[in-house]
């Protein structure tokens, strides 16, 4: 089977009011309220920005890319978790970004992984298809933790009313 070398990825956005839209995409069923951010004059808060969006952008696509390698290295992944930070400044009259921070905490089992870990988030940001999109400075502060997989469980919920079987993650 030959693999493609090229795909193609669409949204549609549409005017709502004020300075808001609706962002979708045919292959995606649940759409993204956007707008214009308090700071720049817009809504009083509550909705995704396109600056939020790009920094998402960047922290998902680090998320997916590392999942995919850890996959692909043999690597278990009991947790991870990613926060992003994209300052902006203006400069010369214009905003623009200046850099994004990514946060990474990947959670492993075993110590004796953790060389394997750290070959895993050299992968994800040598290839992450967002970041390598932006001309803005990304870097990267990864922690590697110690994490043991928290196993699903039935748990019987507690009323009186028969209820069915609920999967609920231990706390």
């Amino acid at each position: 089977m030959k693999k493609k070398s090229r795909y193609l990825f669409e949204t549609d956005l549409k005017w709502i009011e004020d300075s808001k839209g609706n962002l979708t995409s045919r292959i995606i069923h649940d759409p993204i309220k956007v707008a214009t951010p308090k700071i720049f004059k817009g809504v009083q808060g509550g909705m995704w920005s396109p600056e939020h969006l790009l920094i998402s952008s960047v922290s998902s696509c680090f998320m997916t890319t590392c999942l995919f390698y850890a996959k692909q290295k043999g690597l278990p992944v009991s947790a991870f978790d990613c926060e992003a930070i994209g300052q902006v400044e203006l400069r010369n009259g214009k905003l623009a970004f200046i850099e994004i921070n990514i946060y990474p905490k990947i959670g492993i089992e075993k110590q004796e992984w953790h060389d394997k870990a750290i070959e895993v988030i050299e992968l994800t940001k040598q290839n992450c298809l967002i970041t390598k999109a932006l001309s803005v400075g990304v870097f990267y502060h990864p922690q590697i933790e110690i994490i043991p997989r928290i196993p699903l469980k039935k748990t019987k919920a507690i009323n009186d009313r028969r209820e069915p079987l609920l999967l609920k993650q231990a706390t």
